[in-house]
């Protein structure tokens, strides 16, 4: 048996260094995050309002190329509420509801929808091309996002446009009519 007195004392005097040196560390570590200013950024969550910003919008639709004596249906699309509508091509006014249906005159027409309610407006425009032949209009198919997607456009005098009535036949199977402003997108097609 170990009878010397100094061996547990020794024990002792670690365990109390270990514990000063944790306690100082705590203090430290303490001190430092709750220093004044530096836990703000930490630890407390910004309560500033979010402020959106609300910016009215109205569309149309794309510009377009139609036939001659060809009612013309346009939607207006808008974030306003309880708007209203004045269609104008130029400088009459043709519409004031939602939805326009309308004849336009031979040649560029330049549409101009304003949407008002209160103090909000917002305006659009679009160019209505009225023909009487395809002479000037060309559609082509033009490699897709896909290495196998195949995108059919339709062109006014060299300028993409939506052109209405245009309907698509792939090997003999009628493959439906362009949407109205987009592209007709084919898949499962390779080159060649």
């Amino acid at each position: 048996m170990d009878l010397n007195p100094k061996r547990p004392i020794r024990k002792l005097m670690i365990l109390v260094i270990i514990s000063l040196i944790g306690l100082v560390a705590g203090y430290i570590m303490w001190n430092l995050y709750s220093a004044p200013g530096v836990n703000e950024n930490i630890t407390k969550i910004d309560k500033t309002p979010v402020v959106y910003v609300y910016k009215p919008v109205v569309s149309i639709g794309c510009s377009r190329v139609v036939w001659n004596n060809s009612e013309v249906h346009l939607s207006a699309s808008t974030n306003i509420r309880s708007a209203g509508f004045q269609w104008t091509v130029y400088n009459k006014t043709v519409g004031t509801e939602q939805n326009l249906v309308y004849t336009f005159e031979p040649g560029t027409n330049t549409l101009l929808l304003k949407a008002v309610s209160g103090n909000d407006t917002a305006q659009d425009d679009a160019e209505i091309i009225v023909v009487n032949s395809t002479d000037d209009i060309s559609a082509q198919i033009v490699t897709g996002s896909m290495i196998n997607e195949r995108v059919l456009i339709t062109e006014f005098k060299g300028v993409q446009y939506y052109i209405d009535g245009v309907s698509a036949v792939l090997d003999g199977k009628d493959m439906g009519t362009i949407p109205q402003c987009r592209q007709m997108v084919f898949s499962g097609l390779f080159a060649g």
